[in-house]
């Protein structure tokens, strides 16, 4: 099957994912603070917060500040009942900072390897800060991909489409005929079609990577 010579994929929900589920972390770190909350509760709070903080407005600037106030007002909104929740913040903070706590969905090594075997660019573009460089630096095979972008770098998050305008800039002639991969349908795959890039769907509901760069989805 022929596909554009540049693969472009988001980072969470694509390739990676929490090796924990966030709700369980979020309950432990908040009962270490003395916070008793029962997992659904979390879970309910912080898919909210997530979609109201980290919308999908069209206009998304991003810096490292920016997303590192994102999370702490949804640390805030997630648990009303802390007077402070800088301690807890800072945790959880440096807590997915480490690539020990991240994991790579099952078929993403042998997935990328194929594509890079037969020639195709690959890159990682997400919606995330600094942290991002480091975790898939020591995630293999992910530590060999050149390009990875994360858009408190670029200064727009998706599906503000100045992300997509800025990878563009910056890999410049190496950019040829993108398709954009990702888990979530306006930020990777309506956004991208905005810029004029191709873009696939993945639903990991119904397919995983393989299917959808093989079109079976």
């Amino acid at each position: 099957m022929h596909l554009p010579s540049t693969l472009v994929f988001d980072a969470v929900g694509t390739l990676i994912r929490p090796r924990e589920s966030i709700s369980a972390v979020y309950q432990r770190f908040a009962q270490n603070h003395g916070l008793e909350l029962s997992r659904e509760i979390v879970k309910s709070r912080f898919v909210t917060a997530r979609s109201k903080i980290f919308s999908n407005a069209p206009d998304q600037p991003s810096s490292n500040e920016i997303e590192k106030r994102n999370w702490q007002n949804l640390i805030e909104t997630v648990f009303p009942e802390l007077p402070n929740t800088a301690p807890l913040f800072q945790g959880l903070w440096r807590y997915y900072s480490l690539a020990e706590n991240w994991q790579l969905f099952p078929e993403v090594p042998s997935c990328l390897e194929t594509w890079e075997t037969r020639g195709y660019h690959i890159v990682i573009a997400s919606n995330f800060d600094e942290r991002l460089i480091a975790i898939c630096q020591q995630l293999e095979p992910l530590h060999r991909i050149e390009h990875i972008f994360c858009s408190s770098q670029l200064g727009f998050s998706k599906p503000d489409v100045r992300f997509y305008r800025e990878i563009e800039r910056r890999l410049g002639c190496r950019l040829k005929s993108p398709l954009m991969i990702g888990d979530d349908l306006e930020k990777d795959v309506h956004a991208a079609i905005r810029a004029g890039w191709q873009a696939r769907h993945l639903d990991r509901n119904r397919a995983d990577l393989n299917a959808v760069l093989q079109g079976e989805v």
